[in-house]
């Protein structure tokens, strides 16, 4: 049976083993890759995203502030799409 690895030691393996990715060629990254999904038991997909994305820059700006999110810290915001209907339609469905 496989122990789990704690997430705070999975940070520590992630951030140290996608300096070593980001700076190796493609068949490294692959035997990198096969490593680290051992290790940390992620799917090899996730895996990848995670090396590759991990310690990347986002600038956001936010009431006219410049905000620089790093690596871990980057959360997807969910986009606000614009309504579409009026209240007529919507109580017009609501009987329906």
């Amino acid at each position: 049976m496989k122990k789990e690895l704690d997430m705070k030691v999975r940070r520590v393996i992630s951030k140290t083993v996608a300096e070593r990715y980001k700076k190796s060629r493609k068949k490294e990254k692959s035997k990198i890759l096969d490593e680290f999904t051992n290790i940390t038991g992620y799917n090899r997909s996730y895996a990848s995203w995670l090396l590759n994305n991990l310690g990347k820059k986002l600038v956001v700006y936010k009431d006219g502030k410049r905000i620089v999110l790093v690596g871990e810290n980057i959360k997807l915001r969910k986009r606000k799409r614009p309504i579409i209907y009026d209240e007529k339609v919507v109580n017009e469905l609501k009987k329906i």
